[in-house]
């Protein structure tokens, strides 16, 4: 096979020839790194020019920063305890480094190559990962701006869909930089061809105060139009504002984005959207789901949530049997103790629960689940001789403590509400809760700004805390999270 000299890895191993057996010495490290380091973006083709034009994409920073910090000495010795964080060994070297008369022979067994070479060796594989993301999301970004200046021209030549979809990225951010006045011009336009979708857009606009002057009356004006020619979305809102505001507002005020306004509470009147929202989702499954979530949850934290639990209880039912997690995780909190579940809910309880095992291929969760949520977990605890509860939940922690975002939540509830032998844990719970809001699953993270903002978790900066998780939901592509910010903002 013919060597690629220009490759990364040969030189590094061209230069890790030298250092073998040798300890970690900080002027070497970053004498070697920033040649290998510059070896690996030309690898991956980030020259001077494109990052150049990385630097001026805002939507890149978050991938730009540690490939650009790359290129000076502080920047690498700013991200080296990074380079350690998927190892065991970085613990250990942690140590060494403040004692270095103690556990040396341990690193040097499990490292018979030496500190240097190792800590040089992680050091290229993660920046070496840094720089294949930057570039996999460059492509992303040239590709939407292809798309969107496709769009845009399909928008100047008077496609209404087009139009609200430049609307919605503009407004959102997801695809293109944001940009409220780009957001607002295209929602007008597909307004003016009578789209629902351009009122609503245009209602959000007006309710939060966005290129245009934030107007109640005009916001709700907007929302009906919309709702009166088929979008569901502004029939569910318009629903949630006979609700009252909320269970702990004594008056008559609603809010919506930045505006407020009195609106005597009428649950008659908020049904009559919701079924009309339900009528309008038709046979499209998701939006159901989404639907049913919504009515369950703005019933949920009305203001007379507690003679109205039944139903709210009925609509997260509904939401829960079309796949909305949000809904199944809602059920469990509802849900205590054994006696209150009927057998139907069991089974459909299981169901969920494995179908939601079965993508993260953690079927232990789904036994430990059952079990606390049957309210079995007690007894099993003290009759089972051989510990196998014990044996799970170590094993249950493990994979909580690798990042997997349900391992985590179901270990948070348990310790929340007590199940077991371990009793109620608020503060472990709220650490479990915190690893899985920062796993891969964006539901999470709604679940812990959720908590934070009912007083469920003790938490300091309540407010900005709820905003931080829904945020972390965005970005990670959760389009609930927009209506929980829609609150704050």
């Amino acid at each position: 096979m013919k060597i690629n000299y220009e490759s990364p890895w040969v030189q590094f191993y061209q230069r890790a020839v030298k250092y073998l057996n040798l300890e970690f010495d900080e002027k070497i490290f970053i004498g070697e790194c920033l040649p290998l380091f510059e070896s690996i973006r030309s690898w991956n083709h980030l020259d001077s020019e494109t990052l150049n034009w990385v630097k001026s994409q805002p939507m890149l920073n978050h991938y730009s920063i540690p490939v650009i910090d790359g290129m000076t000495k502080e920047g690498i010795m700013r991200y080296r305890e990074k380079w350690l964080d998927d190892d065991e060994f970085g613990g250990i070297f942690d140590r060494f480094i403040s004692n270095p008369f103690s556990g040396f022979h341990e690193i040097s067994e499990m490292i018979p190559c030496g500190t240097l070479v190792y800590m040089l060796k992680k050091a290229c594989q993660y920046y070496d990962k840094k720089c294949e993301e930057l570039c996999k999301k460059i492509d992303e970004i040239k590709n939407n701006e292809e798309m969107l200046a496709e769009k845009e021209k399909l928008a100047s030549s008077g496609d209404v869909g087009a139009m609200v979809f430049l609307g919605d990225a503009y407004h959102e951010g997801m695809l293109c930089r944001r940009d409220v006045k780009k957001s607002f011009k295209y929602y007008e336009m597909a307004a003016e061809s009578n789209s629902a979708d351009g009122w609503f857009g245009m209602a959000r606009c007006y309710s939060l105060g966005e290129c245009v002057e934030a107007d109640a009356e005009k916001a709700i004006t907007l929302y009906e139009k919309a709702a009166s020619n088929g979008n569901y979305k502004a029939m569910l809102l318009l629903g949630g504002t006979y609700l009252g505001g909320g269970a702990s507002d004594k008056t008559d005020k609603v809010y919506i984005g930045n505006v407020s306004f009195d609106r005597e509470y009428d649950f008659s009147k908020a049904k009559s959207w919701y079924d009309k929202a339900i009528v309008a989702c038709g046979d499209d499954k998701e939006a159901l789901a989404l639907c049913y979530h919504r009515i369950a949850s703005d019933i949920q934290y009305s203001k007379n949530k507690d003679e109205l639990s039944n139903i709210a209880e009925e609509y997260h039912r509904k939401a829960a049997d079309l796949g909305n997690v949000g809904s199944m995780l809602d059920l469990l909190r509802i849900y205590d103790i054994a006696e209150s579940l009927d057998d139907d809910f069991m089974k459909k309880y299981k169901r969920w629960l494995d179908n939601a095992v079965e993508e993260s291929g953690l079927k232990t969760i789904g036994i430990i689940g059952a079990k606390y949520i049957e309210g079995g977990l007690v007894t099993e605890k003290q009759e089972d001789k051989k510990n196998k509860i014990k044996a799970e939940f170590k094993w249950l922690n493990e994979k909580a403590n690798a990042g997997d975002g349900w391992a985590a939540f179901t270990l948070g509830n348990v310790c929340y509400y007590g199940y077991g032998a371990w009793g109620v844990r608020i503060n472990k719970a709220h650490e479990y809760y915190k690893i899985a809001s920062e796993s891969i699953n964006p539901v999470y993270a709604i679940e812990l700004g959720d908590m934070y903002w009912q007083k469920k978790i003790p938490c300091v900066q309540r407010r900005n805390s709820a905003i931080k998780c829904y945020y972390m939901a965005l970005i990670n592509g959760n389009g609930l999270a927009l209506e929980r910010l829609e609150k704050f903002f």
